[in-house]
């Protein structure tokens, strides 16, 4: 219906508003990807967490109040992201600072368990040997072997 340039910049307007229908959005789609982004943090948050705190255990509860989400949503898309459960992960975390500190600090195992939040050595002793299938105390002389 236009007539010269106005037909030109009509037509390059019509591109335009195309391309912007092309390349933006469905509705409700940035909405979608803004949380999906918040969840990412809020769970990286939750590993970080686990990785630098282990006493007290921290309690998924907790960990879910900190970062804002329920424990439900936490627990699975934990799960979704990392491939481990919360627990898992927090666990993981604990036994590696323990194996650390057994190999590396003249600790006691009584001062590593209560290091990574056990309240009794004989619980930690059989956490630790169900995770690395040896004992603490046998640590340090694998540590020595493997030095040596």
């Amino acid at each position: 219906p236009y007539q010269q340039g106005f037909r030109l910049l009509h037509s390059e307007a019509k591109a335009l508003e195309i391309l912007c229908q092309v390349l933006s959005p469905a509705p409700g789609e940035h909405e979608r990807v803004t949380a999906t982004t918040t969840l990412v943090r809020q769970i990286d948050t939750v590993r970080r967490i686990l990785g630098t705190q282990f006493a007290p255990i921290p309690h998924i509860c907790d960990l879910a109040r900190r970062v804002g989400v329920s424990e439900s949503k936490l627990k699975r898309a934990f799960k979704e992201h990392f491939g481990v459960t919360v627990f898992e992960y927090g666990l993981e975390c604990r036994m590696r600072h323990a194996l650390e500190l057994l190999q590396g600090k003249a600790m006691s195992i009584c001062q590593v368990a209560e290091n990574v939040g056990y309240q009794h050595q004989t619980s930690f002793t059989a956490a630790f040997r169900d995770h690395f299938g040896f004992l603490p105390s046998e640590a340090r002389i694998r540590r020595a072997g493997i030095a040596g």
